[in-house]
C-alpha cells in the first residue's frame, strides 16, 4: 500500500509534536542519540532551535507526514567555521511503523537537493554500525563510510561502534 507522505520544512509551530515524536522514535530504537526520554529541548527551546534553522541560508530540516502527523524527520547543518562551509551534517529519523515506505529516500532527496541548492560539497553523518538498514539507504545515495567511531554509543553499559559516512556532492 502507497502511503500519501508530504514533505515540508518544520516551522517553529511543530516544536511540540516534534518532542513527542523524539520521545516515541527514542523508545522504539536504539539507533538515536537518546532514549524514550527523547532530547534535552525545552518547548521553549525547540522552538527557538526551529525558528534559527527557519531563518538560516544554510540549514532546513524536513517534515515527512502522514494524515498531518510527523512520521519523519531529517535535517542538515552546515558547519559555522569558513574553512568548513563546505561540509555539512546530516540526520535522519523515522518512526518504526513507517519503516520500509520509502520515507527515508524521499527525505535524503530532498536534503540534498537543499544542499546542491547552497553548493554544498559534503555531507556528512553517523550512523550505528550494525543498523544495516540505514547503511544500505544511505549507500543507495552513493554515501560511503570513512571511518569508524569506536564505542560511539553506551547503552545500557553496553558499546556500540558508529561508522562516518559522507557524500562527496562535488
Amino acid at each position: 500500500m502507497k502511503l500519501d507522505i508530504i514533505i515540508r520544512e518544520a516551522e517553529p509551530d511543530d516544536a511540540e509534536e516534534l518532542l513527542e515524536f523524539f520521545q516515541q522514535i527514542g523508545s522504539e530504537t536504539d539507533n538515536m542519540p537518546y532514549g524514550p526520554e527523547g532530547t534535552f529541548f525545552t518547548l521553549e527551546g525547540e522552538r527557538r532551535y526551529l525558528e534559527n534553522v527557519k531563518n538560516s541560508k544554510t540549514s532546513i530540516i524536513y517534515l515527512a507526514t502522514h494524515n498531518k502527523k510527523i512520521v519523519g524527520i531529517a535535517s542538515i547543518e552546515t558547519f559555522g567555521a569558513k574553512r568548513m562551509s563546505h561540509r555539512s551534517k546530516m540526520m535522519i529519523s523515522i518512526l518504526k511503523d513507517y519503516w520500509g515506505n520509502g520515507i527515508g529516500s524521499m527525505l535524503i532527496s530532498n536534503i540534498i537537493k537543499f544542499a546542491k541548492s547552497i553548493k554544498l560539497e559534503i555531507i556528512t553523518l553517523d550512523v550505528r554500525s550494525d543498523n544495516a538498514p540505514a547503511i544500505g539507504l544511505y549507500e543507495k545515495f552513493n554515501f560511503e563510510k570513512t571511518g569508524t567511531s569506536k564505542k560511539y554509543f553506551k547503552i545500557n553499559g553496553e558499546y556500540f561502534d558508529a561508522y562516518n559516512m559522507e557524500l562527496h556532492i562535488v
